[in-house]
């Protein structure tokens, strides 16, 4: 279950948003999620949804985001793994890797799946609506010294006969957004994007009254999924005007091209 939210949430993040420079910024970001109703985890034990961190660069149209995690080894050691995200807006694709890992995966920002993924699939499923009305509430602010909108989006994800995708989900997005000139990357959609399992696709019929637009610096997404409730709260807490490698929005030297990001 928590799988697929962690797909939906990669999903959600590439719908609508996009944020609009000359100079390259670096983004220090804090995340949090929650299941309401679950009982604290006593003391001594782990938090199963620890707060994260993470840092992104922006430069031109070309975006990074690091995220670090602490995991045990076989062993039942801690190592410290950094999962890295780079979205290419020039070539429409995103690459994914890790530092446990020396390959890189890439597919379409868009969400669809790779050449690779689509001959290995078991079928290709139905057809699923995604429907979504977007909300100006009015309010404005000041944040890290930009001009911030207070924006609403509601989304249903409604699965149609034979679809991949058996169940509906609901999301409800509240964001502050800003608009950064040093980023900007339109999103060419393609019809087969959505993957809810990793041997199945379904093409998806878009049903969209406005569209988020900016640069998110604070976002709570509460999700709805067969009983479930989960909230995600992301927010910016430091924007930095800093000079980025190129090199920094392109794979490691040395790793090599794999189909899949397991």
């Amino acid at each position: 279950m928590k799988f697929r939210f962690v797909l939906l949430l990669s999903a959600l993040m590439i719908l609508g948003v996009s944020a609009n420079g000359q100079n390259d910024l670096t983004i220090k970001r804090k995340t949090s999620m929650k299941i309401p109703g679950m009982p604290a985890m006593p003391m001594g034990m782990a938090n199963p949804f620890p707060e994260r961190r993470s840092i992104e660069y922006v430069k031109g149209g070309n975006k990074r985001s690091d995220m670090e995690s602490e995991e045990r080894t076989k062993m039942g050691k801690k190592q410290r793994v950094t999962y890295t995200t780079i979205t290419q807006c020039a070539k429409q694709r995103r690459i994914s890797y890790n530092t446990k890992k020396k390959s890189y995966y890439s597919e379409p920002i868009a969400g669809g799946p790779s050449s690779a993924e689509v001959k290995n699939a078991r079928s290709s499923g139905g057809k699923i609506i995604m429907t979504a009305t977007v909300t100006d509430t009015g309010e404005r602010a000041k944040l890290f010294g930009y001009d911030a909108r207070h924006l609403k989006q509601s989304m249903t994800i409604t699965p149609g006969p034979n679809s991949c995708q058996k169940e509906t989900i609901k999301v409800d997005i509240d964001g502050w957004y800003i608009d950064l000139p040093q980023f900007a990357c339109p999103i060419r959609r393609v019809p087969r994007e959505f993957q809810m399992d990793s041997k199945c696709f379904d093409d998806v019929e878009y049903r969209m009254k406005g569209e988020i637009t900016g640069f998110a610096v604070k976002e709570i997404k509460t999700m709805a999924m067969q009983g479930m409730t989960m909230n995600i709260e992301e927010e910016a807490t430091e924007i930095l005007t800093t000079p980025i490698a190129d090199s920094m929005f392109e794979p490691p030297v040395g790793f090599k091209a794999a189909n899949t990001l397991k």
